[in-house]
């Protein structure tokens, strides 16, 4: 953020008692303890103002934002999302997502951006016309509400309890606070060209299921900075600054399915040894038959 000239600094709400007046956005970046009351009226009192807020929120995090969320227009799923055809390199609970909303943040992505460990964001039924579904994963996934299966055992199959997907990871748009009317998110009619500008005195909101994707280990991979800076970007209303940023030298990818990875790892240990083994058995056969020998 400091790269794109945004001032960063840290915010402990319980020694200031408000956000500051000259805060544009405030990121709540992967909580993991319970907010107190006084936290929750100052986030409450921001957003009335006009302010902009950016959460990041893990499964089964302890940071009881779910009654703030659900009040403004966003429903967070108790779940887990899982896709054992489109994980990373197999793993189920890291998987891509690439299916993106005609909206401002994501209108100009076309890479796919890679979640650890996430969980469903969805509006409300009161929140529907307010906030739109900006990052969906593959129809193969689902949300795993079987918590204590899935983070004690390991498991996770599909039941009719769960939620099918494709599902969504994160939401972007307007909450519900006093002083705004309820009217629709107006999104950009050609992705990622026209945007529209921040109105004055218009709160802003937008909730991922995962804080992990913005993290260092992740952040560099695939379109996962693009995702995050483009959304802080949208926040401040910034639309000028809303871009796919040149790629940076990286490694060379292969995405694979769990099926592939599985044909490549059994094609490695065991057929090309066992070729290998019969080819040098059969040369030295044949050189045994050859005449002078």
């Amino acid at each position: 953020l400091r790269n794109e000239n945004y001032q960063v600094d840290s915010l402990v709400l319980a020694q200031k008692g408000e956000v500051p007046q000259d805060a544009d956005v405030v990121i709540l970046a992967g909580p993991t303890r319970p907010l107190p009351a006084e936290e929750h009226a100052a986030l409450e009192a921001y957003l009335e103002r006009g302010g902009s807020v950016l959460m990041l929120l893990d499964p089964r995090t302890r940071a009881d934002l779910d009654a703030d969320l659900q009040r403004w227009g966003v429903a967070l799923g108790n779940d887990v999302v899982v896709d054992r055809l489109q994980g990373f390199f197999g793993r189920a609970a890291t998987p891509f997502a690439g299916e993106y909303a005609s909206h401002p943040i994501t209108g100009s992505l076309r890479e796919v951006t890679l979640f650890h460990v996430a969980r469903s964001v969805t509006p409300t039924e009161a929140g529907r016309a307010r906030f739109t579904e900006i990052v969906k994963t593959s129809p193969d996934s689902w949300g795993e509400r079987d918590l204590e299966g899935f983070f004690g055992e390991g498991k996770a199959e599909l039941a009719e309890s769960d939620l099918r997907g494709p599902v969504s990871l994160a939401v972007a748009g307007k909450p519900i606070v006093k002083g705004t009317e309820a009217e629709p998110e107006a999104a950009s009619p050609h992705a990622g060209v026209e945007v529209e500008k921040k109105e004055s005195g218009g709160p802003r909101l937008v909730v991922f299921g995962d804080s992990d994707f913005a993290a260092n280990q992740l952040l560099d991979n695939y379109r996962n900075k693009d995702l995050f800076v483009n959304g802080v970007n949208w926040l401040l209303g910034d639309v000028e600054a809303i871009a796919v940023r040149p790629t940076t030298s990286r490694p060379s990818r292969v995405e694979l399915s769990t099926q592939q990875l599985s044909t490549i790892r059994y094609l490695a240990l065991f057929v090309l040894p066992e070729a290998i083994a019969f080819l040098g058995v059969y040369a030295w056969w044949s050189r045994r038959r050859a005449p002078g020998r």
